[in-house]
């Protein structure tokens, strides 16, 4: 599977941007194929790995989100990171049991950790993740229907990849 741009302007390897972006755009389209209302989770274990330099050298605040109300899937879908962190408490009163989340934070330079997800999350309809950048952009990216994967967090964005890309 082709790496996955979490966001606008995310970088894939070090392609010129108009690949970056076609790639992250095929990914997407990817993404949106995977995970249908009615798919369960396929991921048992998130790899993180976190460049050097991230986040202008600060830590992230990262969230998974696990959605178990369909009619929560079109509100996260549109929320960027910083909305995420910003209206959690409200999402959760609004849908307190059509959710859950696990959270993180990674620093710069770590590898690791290696998170089993959650045996309740195959009853999931939907996934996300949301990386507490501190530049603008989306940061958000869906999860659902993929299988073993790195949250690969760069500079300024991240990309989801399958396990097995992240070794090579």
């Amino acid at each position: 599977m082709a790496k996955v741009a979490a966001g606008e302007g995310a970088r894939i390897g070090r392609r010129p941007a108009a690949t970056a972006r076609l790639a992250a755009i095929f990914g997407l389209a990817l993404l949106a194929g995977c995970g249908g209302g009615d798919k369960a989770i396929q991921s048992r274990l998130i790899e993180f790995e976190v460049a050097q330099g991230a986040n202008q050298d600060s830590p992230i605040a990262i969230d998974i989100v696990y959605v178990y109300d369909s009619q929560l899937v079109p509100q996260l879908t549109q929320m960027t990171a910083r909305d995420w962190f910003e209206k959690k408490s409200q999402v959760r009163q609004a849908f307190p049991t059509g959710f859950d989340v696990a959270s993180f934070e990674v620093v710069p330079g770590q590898k690791g950790p290696i998170e089993s997800v959650p045996p309740k999350s195959t009853q999931a309809v939907a996934a996300f993740v949301f990386a507490n950048y501190a530049s603008e952009g989306t940061h958000r990216a869906r999860i659902d229907g993929l299988e073993h994967f790195v949250i690969a967090l760069g500079d300024k964005d991240f990309v989801i990849q399958s396990a097995k890309e992240a070794k090579q």
